[in-house]
């Protein structure tokens, strides 16, 4: 809910609810209308609402990443505190070193909206699934923005 007051969506979103899946996963879907869905499983831990909140942002930046503001972005990351750093996080499903540096940015983007006491769990479990970086990626998102927050400015 914090984050549909503070971050632009382009095109209307809706959380739908999947009963089959138990592991709080999730993943963005978009239809022919441009309605972004966010699916994710029942869970009991408040700490799995980032999971919702991860999705959701894939579906807001999924064009700018496409866009060539997004692929500046995208390569600065890759040659500042990514580089020589990304392949910690490879998967099967991220089979691109830029797919990777748009999953370390979506999840410094979630840190701002956890509860303060929610932050040190979300970052060890990114640290297990190897995005081992993402303090030494905010903090360089942070330096090289020009305006405070979550400014991309020096991308534009």
């Amino acid at each position: 809910k914090s984050a549909a007051k503070k971050l632009p969506f382009s095109s209307p979103v809706k959380i739908v609810i999947n009963p089959f899946e138990g592991y709080a996963s999730g993943y963005g879907i978009k239809n022919s209308k441009g309605v972004g869905y966010v699916i994710v499983g029942p869970h009991k831990e408040p700490s799995n609402d980032q999971v919702i909140l991860h999705e959701y942002l894939h579906i807001i930046f999924a064009d700018w990443f496409k866009s060539k503001k997004g692929r500046k972005f995208i390569s600065s990351l890759l040659e500042g505190p990514l580089k020589n750093k990304w392949q910690l996080a490879k998967r099967p499903w991220y089979d691109k070193k830029e797919i990777i540096a748009e999953e370390y940015f979506l999840r410094v983007l979630t840190l701002p909206f956890l509860p303060k006491k929610l932050k040190p769990d979300f970052l060890k479990e990114q640290n297990s699934q190897g995005f081992k970086n993402l303090v030494v990626v905010s903090n360089w998102l942070s330096k090289n923005s020009t305006r405070p927050g979550l400014s991309l400015s020096r991308w534009d």
